[in-house]
This record gives C-alpha cells, structure tokens and sequence, in this order.
C-alpha cells in the first residue's frame, strides 16, 4: 500500500495554547482564582508547597473538580542554599506528601524563585516529566524543542494591568505558540508576593474565554503532555506489515496517562488503534490515544 501521510496538529487543533499556573498556593488563589475560572469551565494548574499547605479540605475539592495540582517543593528555599540531599527531599517528599494529602497525581513542578540548580533540575528530571521556570523565551513555537525541565513562564506582578495580560494572549495566538503566565496572591493576601487585583485577573479570563476558539486553555500538564506525545510520534517511523502500516512507540513512564492527539491521515481507508475502528470527525481529524502506543492504517 502506499505509505499514508501522518500529520499531527499542534495544540489540539488550535491556533495557540496557554496554560495558567499559580505559585504558593496562597489562600486568596482559593478565593478568586479557584472560583473564577470554575465558573467560566477553566482549569489551571497549582503549585503548592507540601509543609506550607492550608485549607486542605478546600485544595481537596479543587482538585477533585479538576484544578491541575503541581509540586513546588516542602518549603520553598532558595535553590542556591541547599545541598544535593536537601535538594532531593525538598523535591521527591514535597511529592510524595501533596499525592498523600490530596489524592491526585502531580506530574508537573516549578522552581522556587525559578531558580534552577543542576541537583534540583536532576532531582526534577527523575520525579517529573516536565518543570516550569522563569526565564527564556515566553512565546514557544511548536517546531521548537524546549527545555521540558525549565519552560518559561510571564510573571504576573501587582501592577500588571489587564491590558497587558490580553496582550500576552494576542501576541501568543498571533505567533501561534504556548504561552504560561504565572499568577501568585490576589488583593486582599496577607503575605502573599505580588497580589493581583481580582478584576483585573476576571477581565483577562473574560477576553480569554472570547478568544477559546483560537486558543487551547489548557493545564500545564495537558498541555506539556500533548506537545511531548507529538514530538515523540513524529519521530517514529511507521512499518510496513502485511499490508498495513504500523506505528509502535513507547509512552514515557512520568507523562500523565489518558494523552490524546489529533491527527490528520491523508491516503487512509481505515485507522485502528487496539484492533479499534476509529472513526474521523467531520472535518476528516481522527483523535487517537497515546497510551495504546500503536496505530495501525490499512
């Protein structure tokens, strides 16, 4: 047969992505974050620090409703001022206590003043599949490979005004990249580093959702994941087996599990995944799984 053309849209089929996160897991994230973005169908991610945790019960419930919850160490120290070993506890427990408390999975983590050491990034790399920094390009191209241990991330200050954070959307939609904006405590925090007017972060959300057609809003770890599972596909070349043409890959032990890509299959009559019939949309874009780890067309 003749080897079908496999293209993999990128962002989900969207012309851009963005991922919100949120460091400290200060109380007013619960307050105004949390809750805005509920009422508005959105999902972001949250960093929290393990031995600083408060309102469990309400991280709980956020969680269960489907707010991505990320690591951001036991205490947050500064990178420079910890050794190898307190470098590994402050990552590797920091997990394994957020998944005890909270009863979800947390594959992503960001770095404490994003700042990166070389036990801090190996200690990532060993606990997670990606991590977000500071610094670097903030708009990043599909065709790029990041640096999946130290993306970059705008930060948010108390003087940002909501004009700016809908600029950051428009420049990502225009250059057609992910884009994650970093958000810490909102009005109102008692010791909460660089608050955040309430309205202002409402608005942004308000022009985000206007624009939903154009931009995946998706969680840090939705996104990372999508974007590695294509890499990864792309590079895999498919076989030829009596009569079919076979893709076979590995799925990476850290990536969360129920990844999907969207694909396009240009010289393809049938599409299996699993010995499962797949069926395309409308507009001819099949959705497959990455966890099944093959695809098979005839």
């Amino acid at each position: 047969m003749t080897h079908p053309e496999l293209k993999i849209l990128p962002w989900n089929g969207y012309k851009a992505a963005i991922s919100l996160t949120f460091d400290d897991g200060d109380p007013t994230q619960l307050e105004t974050a949390v809750p805005a973005l509920s009422k508005r169908g959105l999902r972001g991610t949250f960093f929290l620090i393990a031995n600083r945790l408060k309102n469990l019960e309400e991280w709980k419930k956020a969680a269960q409703a489907g707010q991505e919850i990320g690591n951001h160490t036991l205490d947050h120290k500064h990178g420079w001022a910890l050794s190898p070993a307190e470098s590994i506890e402050q990552i590797a427990a920091s997990r394994q206590k957020l998944e005890e408390l909270l009863g979800v999975s947390t594959p992503t983590f960001a770095y404490p003043f994003t700042e990166i050491t070389p036990a801090l990034r190996q200690t990532a790399e060993k606990h997670h599949f990606l991590s977000r920094g500071g610094y670097g390009s903030v708009y990043m191209p599909s065709q790029n490979q990041p640096d999946w241990h130290y993306l970059a991330s705008q930060v948010a200050f108390s003087h940002t005004s909501s004009g700016i954070l809908k600029g950051w959307t428009d420049q990502n939609i225009y250059n057609h990249t992910w884009s994650i904006p970093q958000f810490h405590a909102f009005t109102g925090s008692q010791a909460g580093w660089q608050p955040l007017s309430p309205v202002k972060f409402e608005d942004f959300l308000d022009d985000l959702v206007e624009k939903q057609n154009q931009i995946w809003i998706g969680t840090l770890g939705e996104v990372g994941a999508y974007w590695q599972a294509q890499d990864l596909l792309e590079k895999t070349q498919g076989n030829l087996e009596n009569g079919s043409v076979i893709w076979n890959w590995k799925k990476p032990l850290l990536m969360p599990a129920r990844t999907t890509l969207k694909i396009q299959l240009h010289g393809a009559k049938k599409v299996y995944q699993k010995n499962r019939l797949l069926e395309p949309a409308e507009n001819g874009i099949y959705t497959i799984a990455f966890d099944d780890e093959e695809l098979k067309v005839s």
